[in-house]
């Protein structure tokens, strides 16, 4: 998404892009289109938004091409965590599942000064 990337320009230039943000986090710049013909997912660059968006849009595509889809299986466990809604994007956060059934949020490490 920022100056460097020369990743839409170059699918607009041999297809075209149907799809190119999404309102989530992570996972916001993920493009879809087809180039030449054939169907075209980029994903985030991040790691983890890289594997949220292919779990939650590409995983699916794919499977969907091939015949039957087999779904992943959800649950959703009780985690007594309340956060606030900063912005209007679904916002997905890292857990660990803890020896109690449910989900402990995955605090982010600061940085060393």
């Amino acid at each position: 998404m920022g100056e460097e990337d020369h990743v839409k320009p170059a699918v607009e230039a041999e297809g075209a892009l149907e799809l190119w943000q999404i309102a989530m986090k992570p996972g916001k710049p993920l493009a879809f289109g087809e180039v030449r013909g054939v169907p075209f997912i980029g994903l985030p660059g991040n790691p983890v938004s890289s594997f949220v968006t292919f779990l939650l849009f590409a995983r699916p595509f794919i499977l969907a091409r091939q015949g039957p889809v087999r779904r992943l299986c959800r649950v959703q466990p009780a985690c007594g965590i309340r956060l606030a809604q900063a912005d209007k994007r679904r916002e997905f956060l890292r857990v660990r599942r803890n020896e109690q059934g449910g989900v402990t949020l995955f605090r982010r490490r600061t940085p060393p000064c």
